[in-house]
């Protein structure tokens, strides 16, 4: 089956290079309590890439944003974006978005905690067909992973080179 070095080799968009809302950290922020509005920014070492503009209604928040695809004109979207609460087993309410994606003719309407900005709309992964990075890991990066996650966890520093005493 494979030897060193053969992970699985995947041409898909990643999650960790698409812009994404989160549900719980606009929870945590207070982004979600009805009425709110205001701007959501990416950055990039300390300076903005990116804004979008947004208010939070009953239900749903309402997205309101440019986008410039290829190169061309930039065009104004205003999308609305369903939000749902699910009781949790001891109590309270967790927030989710309701995916706003019809692909292939069929409404997605998937239960997501985020949403990724893979085109257009910002849709769920699924929708965008979206990886995260470690899915197409092979073996031997996946288990220096797991083994600096471990250092970190101990209190030393990634890498193969650092002692830990």
């Amino acid at each position: 089956m494979g030897g060193y070095g053969t992970g699985r080799p995947s041409y898909k968009q990643k999650a960790e290079g698409c812009r994404s809302l989160d549900v719980n950290r606009m929870l945590r922020e207070g982004c979600l309590t009805e009425g709110w509005q205001g701007n959501w920014n990416w950055s990039r070492d300390g300076e903005e890439v990116a804004r979008i503009g947004f208010r939070a209604e009953h239900g749903r928040i309402v997205l309101d944003y440019r986008i410039s695809q290829r190169g061309g004109d930039w065009e104004p979207i205003k999308q609305y974006v369903p939000l749902t609460y699910t009781d949790c087993h001891y109590g309270g309410q967790r927030p989710y978005f309701r995916c706003p994606g019809v692909v292939n003719g069929q409404h997605c309407g998937r239960l997501v905690g985020k949403l990724f900005s893979g085109g257009r709309y910002f849709l769920c992964r699924h929708c965008y067909s979206i990886a995260y990075g470690s899915q197409s890991e092979d073996r031997h990066d996946r288990m220096l992973r797991r083994a600096n996650k471990l250092r970190m966890a101990l209190g030393g520093e990634p890498g193969m080179a650092h002692f830990i005493a």
